[in-house]
C-alpha cells in the first residue's frame, strides 16, 4: 500500500452504447483506482474494452452506469484547465497546419495561458525531450514516431497529474515504440504522474511496473489497487 493520493477512482463503472438488441457491451463491472506515481499497463485484445475504460477514466466518455471520481485532480478533468490529464492517442493527433512548438502549446493556450508564454513552456519541453530541432516544422514534415514524441511532448507540456496514453505505440516500429514508451515512464516519474497504459503488445507492456488484463469488459487489478 502507498500513500500516494488517488488520482482516479471507479467503481462498478458499465459503459453501454445503442440499446435493445444490438446493444454493445464495452466496459462492465470495472472498478479501479489509479495514485500518483503508478505506472500500470492495461492489456488486451482489440475489443476488450481497454479504450473505453481509459476515455471514461480521463472524463471524455460518460459511464452508463457507476460511479467515477478524481480526487487527487480537484475535479471533473473536463471543468479544470487543459491539460490537468495528458492524453496521448494511437493514431495521428498533431494540427496540421500549426507549427510543432504551436501543436505542444495548444493545451496552455486553450486554458487562457498568453501565446508568447506558451510558446516558450512548449519550447522548453521539446528541448527536454531532445525534440527542439523540430519546433519550426509542420507535422507533414516529421515521420510518424517523431510525430508521437511530439504528442507525448504536448500531453507533458502543463505538467498533468494523470497521464492516459491509448495504444499510443500501435502504428510505430519497434525502435519507434520502445523510445515513446520510456520517454512516457520517465517523465511520469518525474512529474510524480499516474501512468496508464493501453496496449496489446506484450514488449510494451513488460515495460511497465503493473498490468491490468482487460476480461470480460472489466480490468483485473491487484486487492490495493480495487476502488472501495
Amino acid at each position: 500500500m502507498t500513500d500516494d493520493p488517488d488520482l482516479v477512482v471507479a467503481n462498478d463503472l458499465a459503459r453501454t452504447y445503442g440499446r435493445g438488441p444490438t446493444a454493445v457491451v464495452a466496459v462492465h463491472g470495472a472498478s479501479c483506482r489509479i495514485r500518483a506515481g503508478q505506472q500500470i499497463a492495461l492489456v488486451g485484445p482489440s475489443g476488450s474494452g481497454k479504450s473505453t475504460l481509459l476515455h471514461l477514466l480521463a472524463g471524455i466518455d460518460t459511464p452508463t452506469s457507476g460511479v467515477i471520481r478524481w480526487p487527487g485532480l480537484g475535479g471533473f478533468p473536463a471543468r479544470l484547465p487543459a491539460g490537468s490529464v495528458g492524453l496521448v492517442f494511437q493514431g495521428p493527433s498533431l494540427l496540421p497546419d500549426l507549427d510543432i512548438a504551436e501543436n505542444v502549446a495548444f493545451p496552455l493556450v486553450l486554458s487562457g495561458q498568453p501565446g508568447s508564454s506558451a510558446r516558450a513552456a512548449a519550447l522548453a519541453t521539446l528541448d527536454q525531450l531532445e525534440l527542439g530541432d523540430l519546433a519550426a516544422k509542420v507535422p507533414g514534415e516529421i515521420s510518424g514516431g517523431q510525430a508521437q514524441r511530439v504528442a507525448v511532448a504536448r500531453a507533458l507540456v502543463a505538467r498533468p497529474r494523470l497521464i492516459l496514453a491509448d495504444e499510443p505505440t500501435g502504428q510505430l516500429d519497434h525502435a519507434s515504440a520502445a523510445t515513446v514508451i520510456a520517454l512516457l515512464i520517465s517523465q511520469a516519474r518525474e512529474l510524480n504522474a499516474g501512468l496508464l497504459v493501453t496496449t496489446h503488445d506484450p514488449l510494451v507492456a513488460d515495460q511497465l511496473e503493473t498490468q491490468w488484463q482487460m476480461v470480460d469488459g472489466r480490468p483485473t487489478v491487484g486487492a490495493d489497487a480495487v476502488a472501495r
